[in-house]
């Protein structure tokens, strides 16, 4: 669970809603998106006149869904700029700022990092509370601010071989010379996102021309942890196939899976060997055992599956008819020692209880 302090910037004390935000927002987020996010508003009304504890897991049981879809909620908002997460020293979200759709552009500004020299505690700090409990870990990452980086440090960190090279390549491919903000854009995707340069000239050589576009697919995948081109290319090949298959028998909207998620669903395909169809399986048995999506739930029916050997349809139907077997024997066999037990229990000496009967009646008589 992770506490959150929730600031309501310059939000009214009524629950209301931008048009701004109906117009241009809400018509492309996912549902459940929405909702969690009418729900802030809702609680910075509401918490002005009764103050109360406020968490992701306070928000995840008033939704009835999983804590790790508010997470994802959250990390959606504030990479639209509909809302800013500060986060602690050790990079746990800890305050949620509504802001100013008018003012969004300068709304990443208010993002702080573990990174920055700004007070990670400032939100916390202004509602009178600092409480943090770490999330969980299939948030996010953290994605540092872009730096405005001045002429002169372009420059020199332009000396670098490899930020050369990829300059060089961007030119090439993109058919464009690079201006200072474009070369900005090239240092901050090896600078700042640590995204290995085979991966940056993967996404230069995509046949996407819009050097801003290529950042933002580089953002995207610093979010989901992917910092190498084997990463991407297990994402890309995971992403329209199996990745949509699991969240739709989990009751979700795909998101982009983040890097644990991958590594499970890689785990699963490149080293277990198993197809599209066991996985899903293995899912629908961790909706009907768990009634919620849990991928440490689906990797132990699988890691369980792989461990006998059972790599078929074919093979898991006959564990099961094996299982199906042995709980009938053990239902036979404490039938049957039940029913013993019961008729021992009522066995009878008639011999001897003739002879009691007897003395009985002289007794009488």
């Amino acid at each position: 669970m992770c506490k959150l302090v929730l600031d309501g910037g310059n939000v009214s004390s009524f629950t209301s809603v931008s048009n701004v935000f109906i117009d241009e927002y809400m018509n492309k987020a996912n549902g459940e998106f929405v909702k969690i996010y009418l729900h802030l508003l809702r609680m910075v009304s509401k918490m002005k006149n009764e103050p109360e504890e406020f968490s992701t897991e306070k928000i995840a049981d008033h939704f009835g869904i999983l804590e790790s879809d508010v997470y994802r909620a959250l990390t959606y908002w504030n990479d639209e700029e509909v809302i800013s997460l500060s986060f602690n020293d050790e990079g746990k979200i800890e305050g949620v700022l509504l802001n100013n759709y008018i003012q969004t552009k300068a709304a990443s500004s208010r993002i702080l990092h573990q990174d920055e020299s700004m007070d990670v505690n400032l939100l916390a700090k202004a509602s009178g509370e600092s409480v943090s409990v770490p999330a969980s870990s299939s948030k996010e990452y953290i994605i540092p601010a872009k730096k405005k980086r001045t002429a002169s440090e372009i420059t020199k960190l332009s000396d670098d071989s490899t930020i050369r090279e990829l300059c060089f390549l961007a030119e090439q491919y993109l058919s464009i010379t690079l201006s200072p903000a474009a070369t900005n854009s090239i240092i901050y995707m090896v600078e700042d996102l640590r995204l290995d340069s085979d991966l940056i000239e993967h996404l230069l050589e995509s046949g996407d021309t819009s050097l801003t576009s290529i950042e933002k697919k580089a953002v995207t995948y610093a979010k989901a942890g992917i910092t190498t081109l084997e990463d991407a290319k297990q994402d890309e090949m995971f992403r329209d196939k199996i990745v949509e298959a699991i969240y739709k028998v989990f009751g979700e909207q795909s998101p982009v899976p983040v890097k644990r998620e991958l590594d499970f669903i890689s785990k699963w395909h490149n080293d277990f060997k198993f197809s599209d169809e066991i996985i899903v399986e293995a899912c629908h048995r961790t909706m009907a055992h768990t009634h919620k999506g849990s991928f440490e739930y689906t990797d132990s029916i699988l890691t369980n599956w792989y461990n006998q050997g059972a790599l078929s349809m074919e093979a898991i139907e006959k564990l099961d008819d094996e299982h199906s077997k042995k709980q009938s024997s053990k239902f036979k066999k404490t039938s049957k020692r039940a029913s013993k037990k019961k008729i021992e229990s009522h066995t009878y000496d008639f011999k001897e209880m003739e002879k009691k009967l007897a003395k009985s009646n002289k007794k009488h008589d």
